[in-house]
């Protein structure tokens, strides 16, 4: 199969090429060298937050960073990515991304210090980058 094309069985008509819907796009792990994950940004330790999902983590906190990702986080300066958790599926991320979104903010910061307790910029280690 060629991009952007898959094979289905229709009763009646065998297999069929068809294009793979947007909703197949979806569940569908498109690439192996993607990070796909729900990330949070913050402006600063405990400050402004931006919570969303990502087909391509490492390139979405890149264009947040560049001013481009949304213009929530260029104008409120929200580009340290302070937590993220990888998942296998595009509908996954958004499913849990849309979860979090119901929680309050002091569970989010919770989830935040668990593993990140000073809000360090995890960014520079995601994208293989040495720490000084």
């Amino acid at each position: 199969m060629g991009p952007g094309l898959d094979a289905v069985h229709r009763p009646g008509d065998g297999w069929v090429v068809r294009r793979a819907s947007l909703r197949d796009k979806a569940l569908m792990r498109v690439d192996e060298s993607r990070l796909t994950a729900t990330y949070m940004l913050a402006s600063r330790k405990h400050g402004t937050l931006y919570l969303g999902s990502a087909l391509d983590l490492i390139a979405r906190v890149a264009d947040h960073r560049a001013g481009i990702g949304s213009g929530f986080t260029a104008k409120y300066g929200v580009i340290r990515l302070v937590w993220y958790q990888p998942l296998m599926l595009l509908t996954e991320a958004r499913d849990l991304e849309y979860r979090m979104k119901k929680w309050r903010r002091e569970w989010k910061i919770n989830a935040i210090e668990h593993n990140n307790p000073h809000w360090d910029d995890l960014y520079p280690v995601l994208i293989g980058a040495r720490l000084s």
